[in-house]
């Protein structure tokens, strides 16, 4: 108990430190979106086009510190890219929000999504599934997010992805945001790359850049050993955007993640 409080009090000086030396927001999201310019995306049009979307669904309007940079990686995709007939492959449906929104960021695209079965033991053991009413509510938000006719969900463990897609086809962007944890995160980012078209773009969530070992139940460092390995033994290489911008999250290694981006 005393360790724990001695653990809050710590974290609590390093981000008041942090907040008064080393934040500035206007200054990182300068140095965000010069990342995406940098790989010709255009982060001010991507809001502009998220925006609408989200207000289309009659969501919120994107906050770069509650919401995931990957939504507004996806909208500079949707607008950098001119094929309108776009293969798009989701590693981890959850509950079929960003989905959704992916359906209407890429209207003309072929979105295939990758969830759990629902009898697979991981399903059931993680974010309160195994209470039935939790569950029930779960799959039936899912079927309401997914019922898009440019959506086709495979239940499957990712570890047979590769039987499970028909004639082996390739896609133009995959989304991993399945198991961050060894064994999953491996051969999930091991069998994308694989799956990505030459000049297509694979993205991965929840990356905590750390070469010390860290783990909690759902996410880790293991991902980015992952993709490190990756770019040792391939020309084209990671870019790291912050996956959100609020001072708290940024003040501690562990709890600054990112989301990756590579094009083959």
């Amino acid at each position: 108990m005393i360790n724990k409080i001695f653990k809050k009090v710590i974290n609590k000086l390093v981000y008041y430190k942090y907040k008064t030396f080393n934040y500035n927001y206007e200054l990182i999201l300068k140095t965000e979106n010069s990342k995406m310019l940098s790989l010709g995306l255009d982060a001010n049009k991507a809001v502009n086009k998220l925006n609408s979307v989200l207000e289309s669904l009659n969501l919120k309007k994107y906050d770069a510190n509650n919401d995931s940079v990957h939504w507004k990686l996806f909208s500079a995709l949707s607008i950098s890219n001119k094929n309108d007939n776009l293969e798009i492959l989701e590693i981890g449906t959850y509950d079929g929000n960003f989905t959704k929104i992916l359906s209407n960021l890429f209207p003309k695209a072929n979105i295939t999504t990758v969830d759990l079965p629902y009898d697979d033991p991981i399903l059931r053991n993680s974010y309160d599934r195994k209470n039935p009413d939790a569950f029930n509510k779960y799959i039936k938000i899912q079927k309401e997010n997914i019922k898009s006719n440019n959506i086709s969900l495979i239940s499957t463990n990712t570890l047979f992805l590769l039987d499970s897609l028909k004639d082996q086809k390739k896609f133009d962007i995959i989304w991993i945001d399945g198991g961050h944890l060894y064994p999953e995160i491996a051969w999930d980012i091991c069998q994308s790359f694989y799956l990505l078209k030459k000049g297509g773009y694979m993205l991965c969530d929840d990356i905590i850049k750390s070469s010390k070992d860290y783990k909690t139940d759902y996410v880790s460092s293991e991902a980015f050993r992952v993709l490190n390995y990756l770019d040792e033994r391939h020309d084209s290489k990671n870019n790291y955007f912050l996956k959100r911008l609020d001072s708290y999250r940024l003040s501690n290694v562990y709890s600054k993640k990112y989301v990756s981006l590579i094009k083959k």
